[in-house]
């Protein structure tokens, strides 16, 4: 008895100070969690521009969250990540079942009609993810995810291609030009964004003057579309930033004089700009190049904005002639839908155009991609992601101090993309989307909300997937 009542009080001690040892351990497995959810952030980025071909081309990144999706199933198709996601899902699942069949209905060839599927699965797989991987340590992964797409944008120049540049290729029939416009200002402008997410929470005027000097960049390089991103979304910044500083306003109050003001300085900005644009190139000041397209342009009845797009005028006359069910993934332009925009913007069109080969219907839009090839829901859901971005643009972020201007840039971008370039960028939509959703949701479904807590000791800071 003596021997077990001593056993006992020497056990007693070691006892007490079990907790504070398995806090320790506890703190230790987070920190590698937490690297180890970073370099995740790094790899991603590292891999969004780099291209494998299978049926088509696809980024390293996408096909990794492909294989990803039986381990993580049970965390991408909870309730709470659904709920957080909005009508995202549902939208995207019912695009995904009128491209379904709309390809059966208009019998496209198998290959196609994968591929056309495949983009819609890539949304409906990484928006949910990457709702999980930024609950926590959003920051952090966000900077190394941007960090990330730079050297991939430069090495998708020479290896790993896109499937862009093969098709550029097979066009001309040389090698594919790899100019500022199409290649070097995607990333700068990553270079750029990446600066703005580093110095906003430090110096906010900084990061204005970057976003400006960036425009600048964007114009004189030729990128009229990046300049004006980047002009607009660092306005939109200011007067955002402006009004959530003032103290005395109701929050009702806040958001109808922010919508307000940013459209009348968004106004007043877009046009100085444009005069400025229209001085510069005009006189050819930005090159021969710009001249000759702005030369172009202008002369076009429907304008700069239009007169230079006939994609996106044929894709519209493509998705009149078909609605509700669409052309099948990867349409054919049987209707010569192209040639009549053309003729309609009053554009020379080669006489040898049709009979180059492959020739697709134009679309040069995330929504009349959607719309022509899918159907009506393809219309509806890009038509929801649009003004949820615009929404968004003005929201509240929870960690706004750093995130504002980075996130008000790329909600701009997002849109301006989504009405004038093709379906492109899957993995960085959908990380943007995905990040949205955290920062402008409620603050008892973000971080420390049952998603984000699950499975995370007491003492712990919270995890979900990363």
């Amino acid at each position: 008895m003596a021997e077990l009542t001593r056993a006992t009080f020497i056990a007693t001690p070691s006892a007490l100070a079990s907790p504070g040892a398995a806090m320790a351990q506890a703190a230790m497995r987070e920190k590698q969690r937490t690297r180890r959810s970073r370099l995740v952030a790094l790899l991603y980025g590292l891999g969004s521009r780099l291209n494998v071909r299978v049926i088509g081309y696809i980024p390293l990144s996408e096909v990794a969250s492909l294989i990803a999706v039986p381990f993580v199933l049970p965390r991408i198709t909870s309730p709470a990540v659904w709920r957080l996601s909005g009508w995202l899902l549902p939208l995207a699942l019912f695009w995904m079942l009128n491209a379904f069949v709309t390809d059966l209905y208009m019998q496209t060839e198998i290959a196609r009609a994968a591929r056309g599927l495949a983009r819609v699965v890539i949304y409906l797989v990484c928006i949910p993810l990457f709702i999980a991987f930024l609950q926590r340590d959003a920051y952090a992964k966000t900077v190394l995810f941007t960090l990330g797409q730079i050297p991939s944008g430069i090495l998708s120049a020479y290896v790993l291609r896109s499937g862009v540049h093969e098709g550029r290729e097979m066009a001309s029939g040389h090698a594919a030009e790899i100019g500022f416009e199409t290649h070097w200002s995607f990333v700068f402008g990553m270079g750029a964004q990446v600066a703005i997410l580093l110095i906003y929470p430090r110096s906010r005027v900084l990061a204005y003057g970057i976003g400006v000097g960036m425009a600048g960049y964007q114009l004189v390089g030729g990128s009229r579309s990046t300049a004006g991103i980047y002009l607009v979304g660092v306005t939109m910044c200011i007067v955002r930033d402006f009004f959530e500083s003032r103290g005395g306003l109701r929050k009702r109050e806040k958001k109808i004089l922010k919508w307000v003001a940013v459209s009348i300085v968004g106004t007043v900005v877009a046009i100085v700009g444009f005069r400025v644009y229209q001085e510069a190139a005009g006189s050819g000041s930005l090159g021969e190049k710009a001249y000759e397209k702005y030369r172009t342009q202008s002369r076009s009845t429907y304008g700069i904005l239009f007169g230079g797009r006939p994609q996106v005028l044929g894709g519209w006359l493509a998705a009149m002639d078909s609605p509700i069910v669409g052309h099948g993934s990867w349409p054919v332009d049987h209707g010569m839908y192209f040639g009549q925009a053309c003729d309609i913007l009053g554009l020379r069109l080669p006489g040898d155009y049709y009979t180059q080969g492959f020739v697709l219907i134009p679309t040069h839009s995330h929504v009349l991609c959607a719309w022509v090839e899918n159907g009506i829901m393809g219309l509806v859901f890009w038509t929801y992601v649009f003004f949820k971005l615009a929404r968004c643009s003005m929201a509240r972020y929870r960690d706004g101090d750093k995130f504002a201007l980075f996130l008000v840039i790329s909600c701009v971008s997002a849109m301006w993309h989504i009405l004038f370039s093709p379906i492109s960028g899957r993995l960085e939509g959908s990380f943007l989307l995905a990040l949205l959703v955290n920062q402008t949701a409620p603050a008892a479904a973000g971080v420390g909300s049952p998603i984000a807590n699950r499975g995370a000791p007491l003492h712990s800071p919270r995890r979900v997937a990363g």
